[in-house]
């Protein structure tokens, strides 16, 4: 009986990668360009959308700015990556590597960031928005390898993800792990996000091994983050 509950719960997983395989590699609009901001106006753009996002999702209060903008966005280690559609930003998500400033999710899980921070040279995926018509693209996934390839490129060997519980799975099949469970965020009240983390150092050999045990159909890890990547 337990291996047939096993079989079951194996046969529901494989479906639910499937389907974000689906979604990663959905083909986007060809006039949709995926670049990192690299003036003003992209810039106030990208701010403007992660707060639009947030606000509406009730993770933050509304800014008389309109603008979501931290100390973390004026060091030079932060690469803030876009998707345009006709001048318009429709997507973005940034990069922050470790400084003197400390990481975003710092304020949070104080704890785990400075721990993982003895280990290694970390950084942290942040300001992750999407306009909602492009929500069930492959958009958000395209600028997130973007901001993984930039954290390759720093030299960092881990990478720190703070995401709402909803989100966990996806990152965990994208292989992430769990850093910190079940947390409020001290932006909002009744905010709960998790904290994910992935290893840059055995990222592609586990992307290869994994990629393996879930089979042809399920497989994608190595070829999205790495193979059509770099």
């Amino acid at each position: 009986m337990n291996k047939l509950i096993e079989k079951a719960d194996t046969s529901k997983y494989l479906k639910r990668i499937k389907k974000i395989k689906e979604i990663i590699f959905a083909r986007f609009p060809e006039d949709i360009v995926i670049k990192r901001a690299s003036n003003y106006d992209e810039i106030v753009q990208a701010y403007r959308l992660v707060h639009d996002t947030y606000v509406k999702k009730g993770f933050i209060d509304s800014y008389l700015s309109g603008m979501r903008i931290r100390v973390f966005d004026a060091v030079p280690q932060m690469a803030i990556h876009i998707a345009m559609k006709e001048g318009k930003v429709i997507a973005t998500n940034s990069f922050c590597k470790d400084s003197e400033l400390g990481l975003p999710s710092e304020k949070v899980f104080p704890k785990e960031i400075d721990e993982l921070r003895k280990k290694g040279v970390i950084g942290e995926f942040t300001n992750c928005s999407v306009h909602p018509d492009f929500c069930n693209t492959g958009v958000s996934a395209e600028i997130m390898r973007c901001s993984f390839s930039y954290a390759y490129y720093k030299g960092c060997d881990y990478t720190v993800a703070v995401v709402s519980p909803a989100h966990k799975e996806f990152y965990k099949i994208n292989l992430f792990d769990v850093l910190a469970d079940g947390r409020n965020s001290s932006e909002k009240d009744g905010d709960i996000v998790v904290a994910m983390v992935q290893n840059l150092n055995d990222l592609e050999e586990r992307a290869i091994q994994e990629d393996k045990k879930r089979g042809k159909e399920a497989a994608f890890l190595h070829k999205f983050w790495f193979e059509e990547n770099f």
